[in-house]
C-alpha cells in the first residue's frame, strides 16, 4: 500500500515495506522487547483500511491564507502528523490505513 505522504510524514514507518516483511519486523521487535520467542503473527485480511483509531496533530501555518484558528492571528489551520524527526506539521488529506468512519469524520472537519 502506498501513501503519498510516506517519506515526509512521520505518522507511519512501514508502508513502503511489503506486508509480510512488516509482520516479520513486528514479530522480531516483540521478541526482543518481551525477551521471548514470539510465533509468526497472524496477518490481517486487509492490508489497508484497518485502523479504527487515528491520532492527528493540529496547528497552523503562518504563511498560508485560509480559515484561521479561533482567536488566533496565525495562518491557516492544518491537521496532520509531524514530519519525521521534527514538530513541523505535514498536512494530511489521505490516510489509507484508516477505516471509513475516521476518514469521513476528518473529511467532514475539513469541509466544515
Amino acid at each position: 500500500m502506498q501513501c503519498k505522504h510516506f517519506g515526509v510524514c512521520g505518522g507511519c514507518t512501514l508502508p513502503g515495506v511489503a506486508y509480510a516483511q512488516q509482520l516479520e519486523k513486528k514479530r522480531r521487535d516483540l521478541s526482543r522487547l518481551l525477551r521471548l520467542e514470539v510465533p509468526p503473527l497472524v496477518p490481517s485480511p486487509a492490508e489497508a483500511g484497518f485502523r479504527s483509531k487515528v491520532a492527528f496533530v493540529f496547528g497552523h501555518t503562518p504563511q498560508s491564507p485560509g480559515p484561521r484558528a479561533r482567536g488566533s492571528s496565525a495562518g491557516r489551520l492544518v491537521m496532520g502528523h509531524y514530519a519525521i524527526g521534527s514538530q513541523r506539521i505535514i498536512p494530511i488529506d489521505v490516510f489509507p490505513h484508516a477505516i471509513e468512519v475516521p476518514k469521513r469524520s476528518v473529511s467532514s472537519a475539513y469541509a466544515g
